[in-house]
């Protein structure tokens, strides 16, 4: 504080203080010893003894003593109170600045970590990658709101380009020459293949990590995984959504996984990759993705939009069990292997148009409560969708059906639109109900049997619906259309 800003009794020095304190003692104890006893007890018209008149001066002494001593004590007790609740002050805010630099201190800290494992990301030996990614999961996991940071660091770093390193074939190489085997075993070749299995260790830490703290725990509910509190003590994440768009993950397992939103679009998937019993809360995007293995989809829940369209399914395709609350599109993907959409939950529409399945397409027992479209869809293998259940628009306008198309005891409340279809086996429609519009108009039968002349009918391959038949093609007896059955009979 400098001159100018200090109050009058600041600018007086500090000797006159204690001066003009030691004059205000000297005038009180004065007055309590002889000048108070001797102004209360003079009365003009008292006609006291001397001794009585020395008893009440005393008495009167004794009462402004007393008096003084109250109010010394009261005055002490005023300043040490005082001076506790300023001690209490001074330490609250020391306690508040101590707590203020540790905070700033720590996150400092956090701040140079996080930085110096990011830094380290980027080193060209794996080992300290690996480092680096561990230190990453270590702040995440004593600091929940970095988490999120943390898991996009991760993400970024598997969305960077890369090439799995092929298996070596167990087939003998061919002979070469001497300059062919110095260039295959020089120290470069040597170090690349190194490199490039430890890059591979490198990545699949950084799934396992993602999925070790993304993975919902064994005694909570999926439904609730995402409602629980983040804590440095829990090793679940809740909360976090994940990108992984256009990465190259090799067997991935993300089994269990919880997230809010997850995108893996045009993700390529080396090996299998493992989404069983999965919860995504929000989107979930896939589009454009390819599964070189097995794509395990068992029991998972898609709470927001799924998104498959364009996908690739090398492998087998298991979605048995998957509940989709939301909208699931997978139109123009393609199922190289089996797909299996047993039991499969379809709460909203559902979108399958120009899809191609190569092998087995398993919908047996699924639910399909909004519409549904398989329009312009490609069946090359078995079609089975024995005991589905169809409440909404069911679309296989112009599909193809070559292998075997089962609708036994399927269930069809809405309308159902097969008009333009093709089937080239088998066709099943035992006890399929049909409690809506049935559309067959224009439905293509390749392959008929030929007529039983023995029995004297007109037998075909498989059953239709009630009130269905095929009319043979007048050049060609082995195929037909299928048309009314007033229509067929004339």
């Amino acid at each position: 504080m400098t001159a100018d800003t200090k109050t009058w009794w600041e600018r007086i020095p500090s000797w006159l203080l204690w001066a003009l304190a030691a004059l205000a003692a000297l005038a009180l104890v004065l007055f309590v010893l002889w000048v108070g006893p001797w102004l209360f007890t003079r009365h003009p018209s008292s006609d006291l003894t001397d001794a009585d008149a020395l008893k009440a001066k005393n008495d009167v002494r004794t009462t402004l003593v007393q008096a003084v001593a109250g109010l010394a004590v009261a005055s002490g007790a005023i300043v040490t109170y005082r001076t506790f609740r300023q001690n209490q002050l001074e330490q609250a805010n020391r306690q508040d600045r101590e707590e203020r630099t540790y905070k700033l201190n720590q996150s400092q800290q956090v701040t140079d970590t996080y930085t110096k494992a990011v830094e380290q990301l980027g080193h060209e030996e794996a080992p300290v990658r690996l480092g680096a990614m561990y230190s990453l999961e270590r702040l995440a996991q004593d600091n929940p709101p970095r988490r999120q940071t943390v898991v996009d660091v991760l993400c970024a770093y598997l969305r960077m380009p890369y090439t799995p390193p092929t298996r070596e074939r167990a087939a003998p190489e061919p002979e070469a020459d001497d300059a062919t085997d110095a260039r295959l075993a020089s120290p470069v070749n040597d170090r690349r293949k190194r490199d490039a299995a430890q890059e591979l260790q490198v990545r699949q830490t950084a799934q396992r990590l993602l999925a070790d703290h993304l993975r919902t725990p064994l005694d909570i509910p999926h439904k609730d995984a995402q409602r629980l509190n983040a804590s440095a003590e829990e090793t679940f994440w809740p909360g976090i959504s994940v990108d992984l768009t256009g990465a190259t993950l090799v067997d991935l397992d993300l089994r269990g996984l919880s997230v809010v939103r997850a995108a893996f679009r045009r993700a390529s998937f080396c090996g299998d990759a493992r989404f069983d019993e999965a919860t995504f809360s929000g989107d979930a995007r896939f589009s454009g993705a390819t599964f070189s293995g097995v794509a395990l989809f068992a029991g998972a829940t898609f709470s927001g939009v799924a998104r498959f369209g364009g996908a690739t399914f090398s492998g087998v395709a298991r979605f048995g069990g998957a509940t989709f609350s939301g909208v699931a599109l997978f139109a123009g993907a393609t199922f190289s292997g089996d797909a299996g959409f047993a039991g499969a939950t379809f709460s909203g529409d559902a979108g399958f148009a120009g899809a191609r399945f190569s092998g087995v397409a398993g919908f047996a027992g699924a639910r399909f409560s909004g519409d549904v479209a398989f329009i312009a869809a490609t069946f090359s293998g078995d079609v089975e969708f024995i005991m589905a259940t169809f409440s909404g628009v069911a679309g296989f306008a112009g599909a193809r059906f070559s292998g075997v198309a089962g609708f036994a005891g399927a269930t069809f409340s809405g309308v159902a639109r097969f008009g333009g279809a093709t089937f080239s086996g088998d066709a099943w429609f035992i006890e399929t109900t049909f409690s809506g519009d049935a559309r067959f108009g224009g439905v293509r039968v390749l392959h008929l049997e030929q007529p039983d002349l023995n029995k004297g009918s007109e037998s075909t391959r498989g059953v239709w619906p009630e009130g269905w038949t095929v009319r043979p093609d007048a050049d060609d007896p082995s195929r037909g259309t299928l048309v009314s059955s007033a229509v067929g009979s004339h």
